[in-house]
């Protein structure tokens, strides 16, 4: 049972502020990185097996994600073999549903159940906006970004008190509605 969800607006903001201050946050993304072994390797062994030979892309966004739950607090332990293989699972049963990566993607991955659909959706439009990535690979990545993304909600424990929604419901930041959802158009 995925844990009760980061609010937009926070989620968004924290991304934000980690890729407006990239230098501040540096120290903190090399050291959550570097707690988390498991996750690291699934990630780097899933962008080689994808073809890519940049990695720093993906594996920023993997130390975004870590950040994200970092700033919200409570307790995150270490990503085991199988986390990752259980949200493998739980990701793969649901691609059918959300495939193919053209105009009515987005609106298909926003239609089901994931832990942490604001994060998944900030991941989903960022991926789909990167030039440098065919669609088929962005659609490949993101599905490996939304594998970390199950398994950190897993082992992460919200700190005490923590109230965030439990229904996900899709609000656009203000530049998806000034620039389009481009990771529809793109798709």
């Amino acid at each position: 049972m995925p844990n009760a969800y980061l609010d937009r607006e926070s989620v968004h903001g924290w991304i934000d502020d980690i890729d407006q201050n990239k230098a501040g946050h540096k120290p903190a993304l090399k050291l959550l990185l570097s707690k988390q072994r498991v996750l690291v390797r699934y990630v780097n062994d899933g962008i080689a097996a994808i073809g890519l030979e940049r990695r720093s892309t993906v594996m920023f966004i993997t130390g975004v994600l870590l950040r994200v739950f970092d700033l919200a607090g409570g307790k995150m332990r270490k990503i085991t073999t199988e986390d990752l293989r259980a949200a493998e699972g739980r990701v793969t049963a649901i691609v059918p549903q959300v495939l193919p990566p053209d105009s009515g993607f987005a609106e298909r991955v926003r239609e089901v159940q994931r832990a942490q659909p604001h994060l998944v959706d900030e991941c989903m439009v960022d991926l789909f906006d990167n030039p440098e990535l065919s669609t088929v690979q962005s659609a490949k990545l993101f599905f490996l970004v939304w594998i970390a993304i199950e398994a950190l909600d897993a082992a992460w424990t919200p700190p005490k008190g923590f109230d965030g929604p439990t229904e996900y419901v899709y609000t656009p930041t203000e530049e998806e509605l000034e620039g389009g959802e481009e990771a529809d158009e793109e798709g």
